[in-house]
C-alpha cells in the first residue's frame, strides 16, 4: 500500500494533517514531525494503528450497513413522468428513432 498525499495546514492551537480523506491535529511539532516519519516509513501500520485509537472510533468501526433506497421526490416523479411521456410521444411520431431503452 503506497502513502496518501499529505497536506499539513496552520490551526489555531497547533497543525492539521491531512492523509487521505482522514485528519488529525497535533499541538506539538515534534510530535507531527514524529508522527508522519512514522506514516511514510510503514504508511499501512500507522494507518491501522491511527484508525484503531481513533476518538470516534466506536461510531466508525465495524461493518459498513447500506443506507436504504429512497423514495423519489415529487419532482423527480413528475419530471421522469413527463420525460417518459415526451419519449413515447417521441416514439409514436417517429417509429424507426431509438429511444433509450427502446428498440427500433
Amino acid at each position: 500500500m503506497d502513502a496518501n498525499s499529505v497536506v499539513i495546514s496552520l490551526v489555531l492551537n497547533g497543525w492539521k494533517a491531512k492523509v487521505g480523506c482522514q485528519e488529525v491535529v497535533f499541538s506539538n511539532v515534534d510530535q507531527l514531525c514524529s508522527e508522519l516519519k512514522l506514516y511514510l516509513t510503514d504508511p499501512p501500520s500507522t494507518q491501522k494503528r491511527y484508525l484503531s485509537e481513533a476518538v470516534n472510533s466506536r461510531w466508525t468501526a465495524g461493518p459498513q450497513v447500506p443506507e436504504a433506497p429512497r423514495p423519489a421526490r415529487e419532482d423527480e416523479r413528475i419530471r421522469m413522468a413527463r420525460d417518459n411521456d415526451c419519449a413515447a410521444q417521441s416514439q409514436e411520431a417517429n417509429p424507426n428513432r431509438l429511444v433509450a431503452g427502446r428498440g427500433v
